[in-house]
C-alpha cells in the first residue's frame, strides 16, 4: 500500500471518529437542553436552545450563525466555548467555510484556553489545515499543540505524531518524516499508530532506494509488530528489497511465506511485482 493510500485510509477513519465524537457531544447537549430537561428560562439559554433546534433540524447555516452569535454576545456564559466550537465545526465540516471556521477555533483557543473544547479546536484546525487546505506547516503547529494537551492528559499521542510525520512527508521532507516516525516507535512503542510508523519508515527508505536500510526497517516491523495490519505489505517490500540486493533465494523464500500466510492475497504478489 502506498503512502498516499495509507494517508487516505487513516484520514478517512480518523475523520469518521472525529465526526462521531462531535455528533455525540452535540446530541448530548441537545438532549440536556430540550424543554423540561432542566435548562433555565433566561434569554441567553433560550438563544442557545434556538441554535440547538436549528442543528437538530439540519438547518446548518442558521445553526452555525446562531451558535456564533451566542458565542460573541454571551462571553461569560458557561456554554460560550462549546458554542464557538460548534459554530466552527459546522462551518468546517458542513458548510466548507474554512476561513470562518478557523477564525472561530482561534477565538475559542485565545479566549477560553482552559476549556476542554480547546483540544477539539486544535485538532479540528490541524485536520482542516492538513486535509482540506494543505497548509502543512500550520497543520504541524496545531498537531504539536494537540500532542502537548494529550500528553498532559496521559493519552496516547501516537495518532497525532503520525499525522505530523505524514505532513512532513507530503511536504517532501522525508528525513523529518522519518525522524517523527522513529520518535513514535521510541516513545510510544505500544501506541495505536506505532506499527504504521514502523512501516512508513521502511517505505520511505524503500522509495529512496536505500534497500539495505529498508530491509532492516521491514524486519523491525515484522519482529516487533507481528500482528500488524502492515504485515503483508512489510513482507512484500522486504522481498523486493532482497531482490534488489541480489539475494534472490531469500526473496523467493519471503514470497513463499506470503503465499502461505496470505493465501487469499497470493495473486496480489504477481500483480504488484509486475508493476
Amino acid at each position: 500500500m502506498s503512502a498516499s493510500q495509507d494517508s487516505k485510509k487513516r484520514t478517512k477513519a480518523k475523520n469518521r471518529k472525529r465526526m462521531q465524537f462531535a455528533v455525540f457531544i452535540l446530541f448530548g447537549v441537545i438532549l440536556g437542553c430540550l424543554p423540561g430537561a432542566g435548562c433555565s428560562g433566561s434569554d441567553s439559554d433560550r438563544e442557545y436552545r434556538k441554535a440547538e433546534q436549528f442543528w437538530q433540524r439540519k438547518m446548518y447555516g442558521l445553526a452555525a450563525q446562531s451558535y456564533e452569535h451566542f458565542g460573541f454576545q454571551q462571553p461569560k456564559h458557561p456554554k460560550t466555548a462549546q458554542s464557538l466550537y460548534k459554530a466552527g465545526f459546522i462551518y468546517a465540516y458542513y458548510l466548507t467555510d474554512y476561513p470562518r471556521a478557523i477564525q472561530l477555533f482561534h477565538r475559542l483557543i485565545a479566549l477560553y484556553p482552559e476549556s476542554p473544547f480547546c483540544l477539539q479546536a486544535h485538532r479540528s484546525l490541524a485536520e482542516n489545515y492538513a486535509t482540506r487546505l494543505r497548509q502543512y506547516p500550520q497543520a504541524i503547529a496545531q498537531y504539536l499543540r494537540v500532542i502537548d494537551l494529550e500528553r498532559r492528559a496521559g493519552r496516547d499521542v501516537s495518532p497525532s505524531l503520525y499525522e505530523v510525520g505524514r505532513c512532513y512527508f507530503l511536504m517532501g521532507d522525508s528525513n523529518q518524516a522519518v525522524e517523527v516516525y522513529e520518535r513514535i516507535c521510541r516513545e510510544a512503542p505500544q501506541g495505536e499508530y506505532a506499527d504504521s510508523a514502523a512501516y512508513q519508515i521502511g517505505f520511505t527508505h524503500f522509495l529512496e532506494e536505500d534497500w539495505e536500510t529498508a530491509e532492516k526497517d521491514f524486519r523491525f516491523l515484522l519482529e516487533h509488530y507481528p500482528e500488524s495490519e502492515w504485515t503483508f505489505d512489510g513482507l512484500l517490500h522486504l522481498a523486493r528489497c532482497l531482490k534488489k540486493l541480489d539475494r534472490q533465494q531469500e526473496s523467493v523464500g519471503v514470497r513463499q511465506e506470503i503465499r502461505e500466510r496470505f493465501p487469499d492475497r497470493a495473486g496480489t504478489i504477481e500483480t504488484k511485482e509486475a508493476r
